[in-house]
């Protein structure tokens, strides 16, 4: 039976050969070699429902199409969006792990590389190899953001007019430009309360503020920024044609989305926007003596894009689904619609316990990526960040590993097969293997020259020191 997930990205993985002399060459070199991983042939991989953080946001594995940008973490713990050099989707049959919790929401085949994250250091090992030594797994779930600073532009709006003898005459209004701040707050109170208002002659937007000490804090905002806000009993309403062009892509509430000028922005203008929309629609807590956020929306891509901005301020979120039949409004009870709630965390980590792992058979396609920085992010609900599907010797140095990622994303942009970790017939071992020359590259960081001279390779070696 033919697999959807096979025939999408067959194209991608397909390696052949069509020199036969190069084949045989390959062939040979493989006979010396006891055991590797190839570079993207093992099931360290993830099943098709897992989410990773893409720049549209969150994506299942098998909706992945090859040209995204892939939430990476470099090795200064940067968040940096990836191309995808490979697409990794291969026929698994055999044992899969979930984690019993309900926001963890993957399952990853035995060795996959997660992250430890205890000590300060980060050490990968395959997932089974966690399990069998019945010990805790604290994965990284932090990170930082640099983005750019950007003010916010208005275009220009024509204004049509028409006199006594209803000959139109046009009024070009020049774009504004608006401090990132000052727009940043503007664009969460919309978002949280606001809507376009559409009159024959007027046209703006309106935001249901009806708490005094909001309003009058809102009313300041406004004002700084240039535009004339008229308020009432249940809001404020500010007439401007060039924000009503803009708010208007933003559509009903269950629509509502972030754009990615706020996403691309610098923590700081994020925080700003953060600040205000846990004011709007959102509440302020203490847990323990930790004070935290939690934002409310019914808008399930909106959830998504909170989320990120709270990841990229520095701190980790979790979305929770809450089911709502009915709720009281001024005293009346209406239908509701489901609600989807943020929570602002601080914690450092993501604990897995040693017995809360469960062990299942799975017959079906299993998925991952191959990105420059060999880290990526998944589990929309709870995120943390995991290796992809290069694998390297947690023994060796931070500097040893990374120039091995930069070496092996050299090969996969040519197409060139290679394998990591090789351990020859003899016992030797090796960092990578070409086979196609075959060549060896032994990458040197405290190693000597005399101790890697003493090594007895079958083919020939390229050195690279750092």
């Amino acid at each position: 039976m033919k697999d959807k997930g096979i025939e999408l990205y067959k194209v991608l993985r397909k390696k052949t050969c069509k020199n036969h002399s190069i084949q045989s060459r390959i062939n040979e070199a493989l006979r010396q070699v006891r055991s590797s991983n190839s570079s993207g042939s093992h099931k360290n991989c993830f099943t098709g429902d897992t989410t990773i953080l893409t720049k549209e946001g969150w994506k299942r594995f098998d909706e992945l199409q090859g040209k995204e940008l892939i939430a990476t973490r470099n090795k200064k713990g940067f968040l940096e969006y990836s191309e995808i050099n490979e697409i990794i989707a291969l026929v698994h049959k055999g044992i899969v792990y979930s984690y019993n919790h309900p926001l963890q929401n993957f399952r990853s085949t035995p060795n996959h590389q997660f992250i430890d994250d205890y000590k300060g250091k980060l050490t990968k090992r395959k997932l089974e190899s966690w399990i069998k030594r019945r010990v805790n797994i604290y994965s990284p779930i932090l990170c930082e953001w640099k983005g750019n600073l950007e003010n916010m532009l208005l275009s220009y709006y024509v204004r049509v007019y028409r006199n006594q003898t209803k000959i139109k005459t046009n009024k070009i209004i020049p774009p504004k430009l608006i401090r990132a701040d000052y727009f940043a707050k503007l664009l969460a109170i919309y978002i949280a309360e606001g809507c376009i208002i559409n009159y024959k002659y007027n046209k703006g937007i309106f935001l249901a503020i009806s708490k005094k000490k909001n309003k009058d804090e809102f009313i300041k905002i406004i004002k700084e920024m240039g535009f004339n806000p008229s308020p009432s009993k249940n809001g404020i309403t500010i007439y401007d044609k060039q924000l009503y062009t803009y708010f208007e892509q933003f559509g009903k509430a269950k629509d509502k989305f972030l754009p990615n000028w706020i996403k691309d922005n610098i923590p700081k203008i994020i925080e700003c926007f953060l600040d205000i929309y846990s004011k709007c629609d959102g509440c302020n807590y203490d847990d323990k003596g930790f004070p935290r956020r939690r934002f409310y929306t019914i808008s399930k891509k909106l959830a998504e894009d909170i989320q990120e901005l709270i990841i990229k301020i520095g701190k980790s979120a979790t979305i929770r689904l809450i089911k709502r039949d009915k709720m009281w409004i001024m005293g009346k009870l209406c239908n509701a619609q489901d609600l989807y709630s943020i929570d602002e965390r601080k914690s450092k980590h993501k604990s897995f316990h040693k017995t809360r792992w469960i062990k299942e058979q799975f017959n079906g396609v299993v998925y991952c990526v191959n990105v420059t920085n060999n880290i990526i992010l998944i589990n929309k609900e709870s995120p943390f960040w995991v290796g992809n599907c290069i694998r390297l010797n947690p023994s060796c140095s931070d500097d040893h590993n990374w120039e091995i990622v930069a070496r092996c994303m050299e090969y996969l942009k040519t197409g060139t097969a290679f394998y990591t970790e090789v351990i020859f017939l003899n016992g030797q071992r090796a960092d990578i293997l070409v086979p196609a020359i075959p060549l060896i590259e032994e990458v040197m960081v405290t190693e000597t020259e005399e101790r890697l001279n003493k090594k007895n390779h079958p083919f020939r070696i390229k050195k690279v020191r750092i």
